[in-house]
C-alpha cells in the first residue's frame, strides 16, 4: 500500500495541474487579503454620515481582525476551505477520471494490483496533498497578514503564541482537512460512477453552488424548510468551520463569505452528519469500483 501511495504522489508531482492549482490557491489568498485591506481603507475613508456609526465601527473592527494576527489565521483557513475545496474537487476528479480516459486503470489492475488498494492509494495521495495545501495556505496567510499589518501601521503582538494556541491551531487544521474531504469524496464517487473527470468536476462544483441556493431558499421557509437546511452538507460544513477559533471566541464566517452563518451548534452533531455523507460516498465508490468490469478505454 505504501508503495502505491508513493507512486500516486510521484505521478501527481509530475502533473502540471497540481502546480497550477497551487498557484491559483496562493493567488486567491493574496487577492482576498489585499481586497479586504482596500475594503477597509474604503470604509475608513467614508464620511461618518454615509454609514451608520455602529455598522461602520463594527465593520472596521472585523476587517482589521481579518488583516492582522492572530485572527487573520482563521481567515486563511476559511479561504483555504472555500477556494481550496473547489480546487481539490478539480484535482481529485482529474486523478480518478483521467485514468479511465487514458486506459491506465485496466493496465494497472491486470498486473495484479488489488482494486481496493488501488483506490485507497489514490484517496490517500489526494488527502495528503490536501493537507499539504492547507499547510501552504497557512504560511502564505501569515506572510500576507504581516504585510497588511505593516500597511496598517500596526505591530504584531506575539503573546498569542502562548497558552492554548498550538492545540487550537492543530484542531483548526484537523477540522478544515476533514470538511474539504467531503466534497472531494463526492467528486471521486461521481468520477468513478461516470468514468469521467469532467462529470466529477462539474457535479462536484455545481452541487456546492446549487446547495447554497437551495439552502438560502429553505432558510426562508419556516418549519420543514428550516429542518431540511440543518442536514445539508454546506450548512454543517460552515457549522464545523465556525469552531475554528484561536481566541476561544466564535469566528464570524458570515462577514467574509457574505451570508448567514450557523450559530455555535453542537460540533459533534455537525461532524456526525458529515461523516455519514462521507461514508456513503466512499462505500458507493468502493462497491461500484470493485464490481465493475474495467474496459480497455
Amino acid at each position: 500500500m505504501t508503495r502505491l501511495v508513493f507512486v500516486e504522489l510521484l505521478k501527481l508531482r509530475k502533473r502540471w495541474m497540481l502546480w497550477i492549482l497551487l498557484g491559483v490557491l496562493i493567488a486567491f489568498l493574496a487577492l482576498l487579503q489585499f481586497g479586504t485591506y482596500f475594503g477597509y481603507r474604503t470604509v475608513e475613508n467614508e464620511t461618518r454620515g454615509q454609514i451608520p456609526p455602529t455598522e461602520r465601527e463594527g465593520g472596521l473592527r472585523e476587517m482589521r481582525q481579518a488583516l492582522t494576527l492572530p485572527r487573520s489565521m482563521e481567515f486563511s483557513f476559511e479561504m483555504a476551505q472555500g477556494v481550496g475545496g473547489i480546487l481539490l474537487v478539480i484535482l481529485a476528479a482529474s486523478v480518478f477520471g483521467a485514468e479511465y480516459s487514458w486506459g491506465t486503470v485496466r493496465s494497472t489492475l491486470i498486473r495484479g494490483v488489488n482494486r481496493t488498494d488501488y483506490l485507497t492509494a489514490k484517496l490517500i495521495a489526494v488527502l495528503l496533498l490536501a493537507l499539504a495545501g492547507l499547510v501552504v495556505a497557512f504560511f502564505v496567510g501569515i506572510v500576507l497578514a504581516l504585510i497588511t499589518t505593516a500597511m496598517l501601521g500596526d505591530s504584531v503582538d506575539w503573546s498569542f503564541l502562548s497558552g492554548l494556541f498550538f492545540p487550537r491551531l492543530l484542531a483548526m487544521f484537523g477540522r478544515t482537512w476533514f470538511v474539504v474531504a467531503i466534497p472531494t469524496f463526492l467528486a471521486v464517487m461521481v468520477s468513478v460512477l461516470t468514468r469521467s473527470s469532467a462529470f466529477g468536476i462539474g457535479i462536484g462544483i455545481a452541487y456546492a453552488i446549487l446547495e447554497a441556493i437551495v439552502v438560502g431558499i429553505l432558510g426562508n421557509i419556516s418549519g420543514w424548510g428550516e429542518a431540511v437546511r440543518l442536514y445539508t452538507i454546506g450548512y454543517n460544513t460552515t457549522a464545523v468551520m465556525t469552531w475554528n477559533s484561536l481566541t476561544g471566541e466564535p469566528f464570524n464566517m458570515g462577514f467574509h463569505m457574505g451570508g448567514d452563518f450557523p450559530e455555535m451548534v453542537n460540533f459533534w452533531k455537525a461532524w456526525g452528519l458529515l461523516v455519514g455523507y462521507g461514508a456513503f460516498f466512499l462505500l458507493l465508490t468502493y462497491y461500484v469500483f470493485r464490481r465493475r468490469d474495467i474496459s480497455a478505454s
